[in-house]
Formats: structure tokens, C-alpha cells, sequence
């Protein structure tokens, strides 16, 4: 296999964005970042960010969720991430491929990769934190920190200046 240089690379990573994009729509999410993917729910949003390493031309997926009360100035990656899933001993035995290559048609496997892992194993991960009670409740809720913040929002509402922060940061257009 040839080695991309760097322009080819950063070409090649945008389309990969660009493509999944596309097929990451029909679960519901919308580019509003470079790298995150973002589904508005109530007074949260459920997360899909991309990293694409330095050192390869290949992904590394992260899942959150965000309360929009969220008072940290910053995306906490509170979910699970895809490096377990691409090594051996995959959980669930399949191991996922984010790399891309030289090729074009590896532009596509890439990102259908992506959706796939969004699809198989986020939108479980999803599925379980919908019920505000069990984030609120469960030690190994994603919200750790921000769970007070989400208290507080369901109580009375969420704080004007935390929902432009979280807008902001997630690059959503109203929230």
C-alpha cells in the first residue's frame, strides 16, 4: 500500500466526514462541527466525535451525551469510544475498520464503518440513558459532573447562557 502525503490525507479525511454525514442523517444527527455530529433531545444531545489521529490515516469514534445546563466549558467525551472495538477480542467479536487509504472506494468503507458502529453499538449506548431517571441515579451515567446541571434544568428550566454555551460548543443553531 502507498503512502498518502499529508494533502491527500486531509482530502481524503473530509470526505470521509462529508460521506458520513450523509449516511449518519438517516439516524437523526447533523453535522454542526468539523468532527461532531450532534441529535438534539429535550434538554440534552446526544453525541457522535470523530479524532482522526496524527500518526494514521483512521478514526478513533467517540459517543457523549451533553446536558445543554452543562456549566463545563468544554465536550466531555463521557461516553464510550471505538478502540475497544478494533482490536481483537472486539466486544461483540466484530472489529471495526476507520481507516482509510490511498484508494477512494476506502473513503466509503471508512465512513460506512463509522455508521455502522454508530448504528450497532451508540444507538444501544443511546437507547439506555433516554430515561432521566437512570442518569440521574446510576454511578456509571455518562453525566457524571453534570448531573446537578441536569437536575436543575429539569426542575426549572435550563439556564439561557448554558444553552448558548452548549450551542456554541456543539455548533448547534438553537437548541
Amino acid at each position: 500500500m502507498r503512502e498518502m502525503d499529508k494533502a491527500l490525507e486531509r482530502s481524503h479525511k473530509d470526505k470521509v466526514y462529508r460521506r458520513l454525514a450523509t449516511l449518519l442523517r438517516d439516524q437523526g444527527y447533523a453535522r454542526t462541527k468539523p468532527t461532531f455530529f450532534t441529535r438534539p433531545r429535550g434538554l440534552l444531545v446526544e453525541f457522535v466525535h470523530l479524532h482522526k489521529y496524527t500518526f494514521a490515516p483512521e478514526f478513533r469514534v467517540h459517543l457523549g451525551i451533553r446536558v445543554t445546563n452543562d456549566a463545563f466549558d468544554a465536550v466531555a467525551l463521557n461516553g464510550p469510544d471505538s478502540h475497544p472495538y478494533v482490536c481483537k477480542g472486539s466486544p461483540g467479536g466484530r472489529i471495526f475498520d476507520f481507516s482509510f487509504h490511498v484508494a477512494p472506494e476506502t473513503i466509503e468503507r471508512c465512513a460506512a464503518e463509522i455508521a455502522d458502529y454508530v448504528r450497532t453499538v451508540g444507538e444501544p449506548w443511546f437507547l439506555v440513558w433516554r430515561d432521566d431517571a437512570l442518569l440521574l441515579d446510576r454511578a456509571d451515567s455518562p453525566l457524571r459532573t453534570a448531573k446537578a446541571d441536569f437536575k436543575s434544568a429539569l426542575e426549572h428550566g435550563p439556564r439561557p447562557e448554558r444553552v448558548a454555551q452548549t450551542s456554541r460548543l456543539l455548533g448547534l443553531r438553537a437548541v
